[in-house]
């Protein structure tokens, strides 16, 4: 085959092909420069997907699309040969654009758009996290299953990594009085805080509807002035921490400290000083 480059064919369109003269030749051909070509040079091992025009239902092969990401793949290391090994992580790297500069825009197309439903349909066998994607499948927030797998997960994770504290909870969802928005950015959910409008507590409600969380509990969430003098959210406050503590009597509130409210979540609605939360539990 003569020195010659064929690659130039990819960047010539059917308009620029026609001007040239060739309107004859291409409609014998329906109209498909890259029907043409591999007719007139089938010794060149054409990327179908590469020419701006693609051969009608190009795509409507499974095989064809997963080759293509398969070879898309080989450029980040993946080995897809039955002797290797297929670390499939490395598509956590590759962004929609990147499948589009390689040619592979009408099939991301097929899946509106999304590379997670692109993979999910081509490598059915293989698991992908929604998550670890730059940018997580459009809508996918919109399923409550999804958030509270989301959630689940998150809260296994920051248990995990403070394994040596003592979380002081009853309910295992109780740590998410300890646990601060910014964790869950960090973990990839500012999507799912975003469809609450950032509001953690409206988050958690909505996901786990039977649990009762308690507003002035949250440690890293602001109390409105409101809520923290409602008489029926200190008797609340009290009745908890009494409960907590084994206070039996208005004598046993000395030995309560600013830490012990800290930990139950009950600093933020009863006094901090402790003449003050003396002389204020004695009122109510």
């Amino acid at each position: 085959m003569p020195d010659y480059n064929y690659d130039a064919w990819y960047k010539v369109s059917t308009t620029s092909f026609v001007e040239a003269g060739g309107e004859t030749l291409l409609k014998k051909y329906k109209g498909s420069l890259s029907a043409l070509l591999s007719k007139v040079l089938p010794e060149v091992p054409w990327n179908l997907h590469l020419f701006t025009k693609l051969p009608q239902n190009y795509w409507s092969d499974m095989k064809t699309q997963r080759n293509f990401m398969e070879n898309l793949g080989k450029k980040f290391g993946m080995d897809f040969s039955e002797a290797g090994k297929v670390s499939m992580d490395n598509w956590y790297k590759v962004s929609s654009a990147i499948v589009i500069e390689n040619g592979g825009e009408s099939l991301l197309r097929l899946y509106n758009w999304s590379l997670y439903s692109t993979l999910t349909s081509i490598f059915p066998e293989f698991h992908f996290d929604p998550l670890k994607f730059a940018k997580a499948p459009q809508n996918y927030w919109s399923d409550v299953s999804a958030q509270k797998r989301f959630l689940d997960d998150l809260v296994s994770r920051f248990r995990a990594e403070h394994k040596q504290v003592d979380l002081g909870d009853d309910d295992p969802l109780d740590v998410w009085y300890r646990i601060p928005k910014r964790y869950i950015l960090h973990c990839g959910g500012g999507g799912l805080l975003a469809a609450y409008e950032g509001d953690l507590f409206a988050l958690l409600t909505a996901v786990y509807p039977h649990h009762g969380f308690k507003r002035w509990r949250f440690q890293f969430l602001s109390l409105p002035e409101e809520i923290r003098k409602d008489p029926q959210i200190l008797s609340e406050a009290r009745s908890f921490v009494e409960k907590k503590l084994n206070i039996k009597n208005s004598s046993d509130w000395n030995r309560v400290t600013k830490e012990d409210l800290h930990r139950l979540g009950a600093l933020k609605v009863l006094p901090r000083g402790k003449r003050d939360l003396l002389g204020e539990l004695s009122d109510t």
